[in-house]
């Protein structure tokens, strides 16, 4: 029996220039889909938050969509929503994901003004009792406009200096009070390193810090997430608890560093050395260690549940729990 005029299944609109080609509608879908349930990097605040997606903008090219996204958590949020982008081949593939920017919630700054305000009152009525003191006892008067000009000047210099707008690059320090943190996606030399080992917090997620050289740098808690370390020198360094979740860490030398409780999930540790290393209670879960040094490391409690060993060098590793874990070499392990 033949089906009426209008009644066909309707997957494509395939036509003689595009056929097989996804439609813009099927193509925001998609992106929504992936988005729910492969979840971007949002940060370390937002991991595992469950996301509210929400159409930004579509737009169509040639060859492509361009889906952008808007993304917020779940229930109640009294702040500014993420953006997500999608670029979608009109066959029905993604080329490429990028997060434009992670949801910020208000009220988490630092309260510069009331800080500010008080400091004023408090200098202003220490200056009048520094005044009563000296008149009660004989000695020169005191310029009060001067004290509380100094105390104004002050408050100014705090204001000025309290968080300086990222922009595409990293701003040099001309003032120890001037500090700028380092641009996500910025690139971060020799120089630029001690910077980060030494301020607080020590935050670069996506930063570029290739062949950098951060040897036995304090890197506690460390968001470092997705950023570029290939090739850096991080001997003896200590990155207790540091956030490394998707890091580029490509060859880095890790030689006798502290890694305990260290998020590496997902983590490119291809050829890495980490000889003496403590990774005791690490999450690798899906990190590449293939060709990696792990001589006499210690992996107590460490998550290694897919993680890919392919000719790692596993000699004297200690504590180690291989369940899940891809290529083992067991000829290595003593």
């Amino acid at each position: 029996m033949s089906e009426e005029p209008g009644k066909e299944e309707e997957k494509f609109d395939f036509t003689a220039e595009g056929e097989g080609y996804i439609s813009l509608d099927e193509a925001r879908v998609f992106a929504m889909q992936t988005a729910s349930s492969v979840p971007g990097n949002y940060g370390r605040s937002f991991r595992g938050v469950a996301m509210v997606f929400e159409v930004e903008s579509l737009e169509e090219t040639d060859d492509f969509y361009e889906v952008t996204l808007s993304f917020r958590p779940q229930g109640n949020f009294d702040g500014t929503p993420g953006q997500e982008q999608f670029v979608v081949g009109k066959e029905g593939t993604i080329s490429v994901r990028q997060v434009l920017a992670s949801p910020a919630s208000k009220g988490g700054g630092f309260p510069v003004l009331p800080v500010g305000i008080g400091l004023v009152v408090v200098g202003a009525i220490a200056a009048i009792g520094v005044v009563i003191a000296l008149s009660s006892s004989g000695g020169d008067s005191v310029p009060i406009a001067a004290v509380t000009a100094s105390v104004e000047t002050d408050i100014e210099t705090k204001d000025t200096s309290e968080t300086l707008a990222p922009t595409n690059a990293s701003q040099p320090i001309s003032k120890p009070t001037q500090i700028s943190r380092p641009t996500p996606g910025a690139e971060v030399g020799n120089d630029k390193a001690q910077f980060l080992s030494q301020s607080n917090p020590k935050s670069c997620p996506e930063c570029n810090l290739a062949g950098a050289n951060l040897a036995r740098a304090d890197l506690t808690d460390a968001d470092l997430s997705g950023a570029n370390l290939s090739g850096a020198n991080l001997t003896g360094a200590d990155l207790t608890d540091a956030d490394l979740f998707g890091a580029d860490l490509t060859g880095a030398n890790l030689t006798e560093a502290t890694l305990t409780g260290a998020d590496l999930s997902g983590a490119n540790l291809h050829g890495v050395n980490l000889t003496n290393a403590d990774l005791t209670g690490v999450n690798l879960h899906g990190s590449d260690l293939s060709g990696a040094n792990l001589t006499d490391v210690t992996l107590t409690g460490a998550n290694l549940f897919r993680a890919d060993l392919f000719e790692a060098n596993l000699s004297g590793v200690i504590g180690a729990d291989f369940a899940g874990a891809k290529n083992i070499p067991f000829d290595d392990i003593d």
